[in-house]
């Protein structure tokens, strides 16, 4: 996982992703999640790159302020693709960056 924090650029996380890493073999949904606390109205870019494979959901231009999640979502991601997403501030004041999670997306049983 890489993190920065500098005044130049406001980055609040990034993480860079490669499926087959975990044993995936399949292309496959998952979903990147951001946890920061904004110490008053903060704006955020969230985004990221798959690299020409699959799509990306959920990004653009996010108003955090408190405790907040923000999650990216890659869908149809090949296992060999490198990929990444990142959160990163362009105005608002303090933030604190608490995590970065890959995960699968949640299991819904319906009837």
């Amino acid at each position: 996982m890489e993190l920065y924090r500098s005044d130049w650029h406001n980055l609040a996380g990034r993480k860079t992703v490669f499926c087959f890493c975990y044993g995936i073999t399949f292309t496959g949904t998952y979903i990147m999640e951001f946890t920061i606390e904004a110490l008053g109205p903060s704006t955020f870019t969230l985004g990221g790159n798959s690299s020409g494979f699959g799509t990306i959901l959920n990004g653009g231009t996010k108003v955090l302020n408190g405790q907040s999640r923000v999650s990216l979502i890659f869908k149809d991601l090949p296992p060999s693709t490198e990929s990444f997403g990142l959160l990163q501030q362009t105005s608002g004041g303090v933030w604190h960056w608490f995590s970065i999670q890959v995960r699968f997306p949640d299991l819904v049983i319906s009837q």
